[in-house]
């Protein structure tokens, strides 16, 4: 891209018959700055989704680590909000029971 830019100048600057003016010069510029900024929020987006699904996994992976050292599930019930207990009938015996499948 340097050397793009650097090589319209130069044809710019020199005044020869049939080369490039500054106005083509100027569009070249505008639309290259124009790529850069789409590149970079399109990077922007990239890594939002990336950290997001990074602590999602980081949540999952916690509540299962939690789980297997304290003997406890978590467990959606019939109220549809998620409880912990030793088993569902534990977890779940304020909130309805456990959800059926």
């Amino acid at each position: 891209m340097r050397k793009f830019i650097t090589g319209c100048l130069m044809l710019a600057l020199s005044g020869a018959p049939g080369t490039v003016t500054s106005a083509q010069v100027t569009d070249a510029l505008k639309k290259a700055g124009h790529a850069t900024k789409e590149a970079g929020e399109q990077l922007g987006e990239a890594t939002k989704d990336v950290g997001k699904a990074t602590v999602d996994t980081t949540k999952k992976g916690a509540e299962k680590t939690k789980a297997a050292v304290t003997g406890e599930t978590k467990m959606r019930c019939a109220d549809g909000t998620k409880q912990m207990g030793k088993t569902a009938a534990e977890a779940c015996e304020h909130h309805g029971g456990a959800r059926k499948k």
